[in-house]
């Protein structure tokens, strides 16, 4: 309103710029506290491996790690996870050994999403035990395979819906919670993650291993650069370390 205002000023349609009359409140960039290191990370992957016991068990608790993976690797939304198929995980024609996952995103915007190595294997470990629960599956999916990438435990064909999905995240966190007593901060930590953690987990890994923040900015679907910088944490620290020695000799 304050440009559009100021535009109409200099256009000459009225005399002055009713805008400055409102006290606005200016903020700088907030700095993001809400993500998972790497290593903490890798910490609860490790403690979401799938336990012995009923199939239904068994492919549930396959599925809790699937999601947390698929999150934290990948960076998509929850609702986007839940509105992708398997087919959405399609190998490079130019380049094969590359995958990429294709999101349809907010505004339905299309992106492709680079699938990391490790992410593949998950997705191979979590259509393993797909095939011992339903049908026989390839060990990773065609372009043509329609099965939600996070199915019902009841059926193949059936879609989670958003709900079911937070409450997936709110109960892994709940059991790595329970893992982690001997590390009082992280379980702290988890108590309050959720599935937008993961997300603002995926851009700081990737900002701390010094990716582009265009890169950065396309993975995660983002309108605006100014969104992507949130994740420089690597720049405050190093910006910390820069003048942490810093002194003026008083002798």
């Amino acid at each position: 309103l304050d440009g559009m205002m100021q535009w109409l000023v200099q256009a000459g349609y009225i005399a002055g710029n009713p805008m400055i009359l409102q006290s606005v409140s200016r903020q700088g960039r907030k700095r993001l506290e809400r993500f998972l290191t790497q290593s903490e990370l890798g910490i609860c992957l490790r403690i979401l491996s799938e336990p012995s016991g009923s199939t239904t068990q068994h492919l549930a608790m396959a599925r809790q790690r699937w999601l947390f993976a698929l999150l934290a690797m990948t960076g998509i939304r929850i609702s986007e996870a839940c509105s992708i198929r398997m087919g959405d995980f399609q190998s490079s024609r130019r380049e094969p050994g590359q995958w990429w996952l294709h999101v349809l995103g907010k505004g339905a915007k299309v992106r492709q999403v680079p699938v990391p190595t490790q992410l593949l294997d998950e997705l191979q470990r979590f259509r393993a035990v797909l095939s011992r629960t339903f049908e026989r599956l390839p060990a990773l999916p065609s372009p043509d395979e329609t099965y939600p990438a996070l199915p019902s435990t009841r059926a193949l064909s059936a879609s989670i819906t958003r709900s079911s999905a937070h409450s997936i995240v709110k109960d892994m966190c709940a059991k790595i919670s329970g893992a982690v007593i001997d590390m009082p901060e992280l379980q702290s930590l988890i108590m309050n993650v959720s599935a937008h953690w993961l997300r603002h987990s995926y851009g700081t890994m990737l900002a701390d291993n010094n990716v582009d923040l265009r890169v950065i900015m396309d993975n995660m679907g983002h309108s605006s650069i100014q969104s992507t910088q949130v994740y420089l944490h690597t720049q405050e620290r190093s910006r910390h370390e820069a003048v942490k020695d810093l002194s003026i000799d008083v002798d």
